[in-house]
């Protein structure tokens, strides 16, 4: 009989994280065993699923209602479906599920419900934490996983373990996801508590009414923008997230909302963006102020890497040295091995091989980086049209396996074999003189 684990909690309360950082690692050194993920999002968009492919996990997702309730068939059609595929199923809880008919769906399905986790935010608004749904959440819990407590003082933090230790609930502290490993042994021997939706003695509770509205905004956004949106946002609005292109970054931010509390990280995500709120009260008559947005998001990119913004000096094998010095670097290294230079298109370069960018966004970055890959120079000269937020994607793909040479405007890469920056008419020319008697062609400049 395959196991199962079921990871409950309220919206934001970093069930994923918990998942991904502490309950899937613990659970492969225990048994080596498959495992499989069903992830309920409450939006029309499935954010957890896409997070968990990020970690190459065999997923399905149950996205746009509440496997507690309206998707209650969905969840059975998926634990049918892998029973006879896999040794152990988690399944994330969307955040406003109640865990007794999901416990009875997996029960009824065949399934060894091992452990019923429930992850409560350090953080949360004291009213959302005597809510009726998160108490009753705690309630079926056989193990709380305390999270965030690393994001909140000691005094708030003793007095969320004091109110656990009041309902006499076995529970973990959770630092940035990761748990004590003594978690293991809980998993080896289970909960010394009740096992089974029927020895729990709790009645189903009906489902609060929760609003879900997903926006796909179009195009590049400031971050600051953005972030002055959510500040001004009803309290009845818990929860958004989402993936958006911010300007500031050339890969794609995945965005996190709980409760006044914002985050974002990098994301390796070629689709279109998406955000899903989540609140009390209808979401879509506060979108009107979301923003509009950037023009040019490419000359607002901030480097990806490790960048230097002062003048007179370069970089050679992450070594500050003398632009001459650099210069003298680059001349050798281009006169004795095959290079590849990839322009915007400023700059006549034949008879040179150029790969020329004109779209920034992800996906063609992307698309960039697999050409370059799949080239057999291993040199690639990035001229200054591109612009050094973008460089910098490419120079973090690639360094490891190839000589770049960054041209730079605003910013030095000192993660490049070489960068310096050609930050005046004067120094551009004389570069392109210097390609010019390689090939003893002479190079015009479009645009200086």
């Amino acid at each position: 009989m395959p196991e199962a684990y079921l990871v409950g909690g309220f919206l934001g309360s970093g069930k994923t994280t918990f998942v991904i950082e502490s309950l899937i690692p613990l659970l492969r050194d225990r048994t080596g065993r498959y495992i499989t993920v069903i992830v309920n999002d409450y939006g029309e968009v499935g954010f957890d699923k896409i997070k968990y492919y990020q970690e190459k996990l065999q997923v399905l997702g149950i996205d746009g209602a509440c496997i507690c309730c309206s998707a209650g068939d969905a969840l059975l059609r998926s634990l049918n479906t892998i029973k006879d595929s896999t040794s152990a199923v988690i399944i994330e809880t969307s955040g406003v599920s109640s865990l007794y008919p999901v416990m009875e769906a997996v029960e009824s399905s065949g399934y060894s419900l091992e452990m019923v986790f429930v992850c409560v935010s350090a953080d949360i608004p004291e009213r959302l934490f005597r809510s009726p749904l998160v108490m009753s959440q705690i309630e079926l819990a056989q193990c709380v996983i305390l999270t965030k407590a690393d994001l909140v003082n000691d005094s708030l933090l003793r007095d969320r373990i004091r109110e656990l230790q009041k309902l006499k609930k076995l529970f973990f502290l959770s630092y940035e996801g990761k748990v004590d490993r003594s978690l293991e042994d809980l998993l080896k021997v289970g909960a010394d508590l009740p096992h089974t939706s029927s020895e729990a003695n709790i009645k189903p509770d009906s489902p609060p009414r929760f609003y879900s509205y997903t926006i796909k905004p179009k195009g590049y956004y400031l971050r600051e923008e953005v972030e002055d949106f959510f500040k001004k946002l009803p309290p009845e609005i818990y929860r958004a997230k989402g993936i958006l292109y911010i300007a500031q970054s050339p890969i794609p931010l995945a965005f996190n909302y709980t409760c006044g509390y914002m985050s974002w990280e990098r994301i390796d995500y070629t689709e279109e963006s998406f955000l899903t709120f989540i609140g009390e009260v209808p979401c879509h008559p506060y979108l009107k102020d979301f923003p509009s947005p950037c023009e040019r998001p490419q000359d607002l990119m901030i480097p990806i890497t490790s960048y230097d913004t002062r003048n007179g000096i370069a970089y050679y094998r992450r070594k500050i040295v003398s632009e001459r010095r650099a210069i003298k670097e680059v001349i050798k290294t281009l006169e004795k091995e095959d290079f590849v230079i990839v322009s915007a298109g400023s700059y006549d370069l034949e008879p040179y091989k150029t790969l020329r960018i004109s779209d920034y966004s992800y996906s063609a970055l992307v698309k960039m980086k697999e050409n370059l890959e799949m080239e057999k120079k291993r040199v690639i000269l990035l001229m200054k049209d591109i612009p050094d937020g973008v460089a910098s994607f490419f120079v973090d793909a690639l360094s490891r396996t190839h000589k770049i040479i960054h041209l730079g405007s605003r910013y030095l890469l000192p993660e490049s074999y070489t960068s310096i920056k050609l930050n005046s008419n004067e120094k551009i020319k004389a570069f392109l003189e210097i390609l010019s008697a390689f090939s003893n062609c002479p190079y015009a400049d479009k645009d200086l």
